[in-house]
């Protein structure tokens, strides 16, 4: 997975289905997942409420890197499912 090739814990990155529950991930760690999942979904929910928490914890630069980074991947996924197209072992569905 990327993530361990970027030095990621293995244990945590498994976690992550929990991130809202596990202690292993930092609040302001669960902030960000929060809104990966909430831009994620049709229509977009991202309220005011999630918006004030991100800017608790990163600036307005950090936010626009993140929301990209989430559009991105968004994406590509809609992309890749849509063409069929395999993904080279890069995110690995075996966990």
């Amino acid at each position: 997975m990327r993530g361990l090739r970027a030095g990621h814990d293995e244990k945590k990155l498994l976690k992550i289905e929990n991130y809202d529950t596990e202690d292993s991930f930092r609040e302001e760690e669960r902030i960000a997942l929060r809104f990966a999942e909430s831009m994620s979904k049709t229509p977009v929910e991202v309220d005011e409420n999630l918006f004030g928490k991100l800017k608790e914890f990163y600036s307005d630069n950090q936010i626009v890197e993140i929301a990209t980074i989430i559009s991105f991947q968004n994406f590509n996924a809609k992309f890749n499912a849509a063409m069929k197209t395999d993904s080279n072992e890069l995110c690995s569905l075996d966990i």
